[in-house]
């Protein structure tokens, strides 16, 4: 049998670790979008947090290495969370309750953010007809569908009330 060379943590280690861990998911669960930089040194608890948790805020880079990450829980709950989110955005909004409907918009907000950041993305968005062009106008109806929903459902919604005008 082979021996592990892991070292256990002592239990006023394991308290420390989980109170650095604590603070640092408050911060990112104060941000609309999280990139792969605001996860740097977070150990694999926290990166089952972020891809548990924080999904829907999360870059295209940062869902990237989640989904490729080094340990199988942190890909696990990657997955998993990719799955409910394209289960959500493939779903009718009139079925679906308030927090889900929450996480859409997120999604939704960050994607526009990260169209917005990018500057090949911008030049290419004005040009009528362009895949850029498309994409903006289908992420502009989708957020007013959702916000919609929310709004009928009695929800109002503390982020700008906004659409994408890249």
């Amino acid at each position: 049998m082979q021996s592990s060379t892991r070292r256990s943590r002592s239990p006023a280690e394991i308290q420390e670790l989980v109170e650095v861990r604590s603070a640092r998911m408050v911060e990112l669960l104060a941000m609309a979008v999280v990139d792969l930089k605001d996860v740097d040194g977070l150990d694999r608890g926290g990166m089952t947090l972020v891809a548990n948790d924080l999904w829907p805020a999360c870059t295209t880079e940062l869902r990237k290495a989640l989904l490729n990450h080094e340990h199988h829980f942190v890909r696990s709950c990657a997955s998993i969370s990719n799955v409910q989110l394209e289960q959500m955005i493939s779903g009718s909004l009139k079925d679906q309750p308030v927090d889900t409907l929450k996480t859409l918009m997120r999604d939704l907000e960050r994607q526009g953010d990260e169209m917005a950041a990018d500057s090949k993305f911008q030049e290419l968005v004005s040009v009528a007809g362009s895949a850029e062009n498309k994409a903006c106008a289908a992420l502009n109806v989708r957020m007013h569908e959702v916000r919609s929903r929310l709004n009928a459902l009695g929800y109002q919604q503390s982020r700008s009330n906004r659409l994408m005008w890249i």
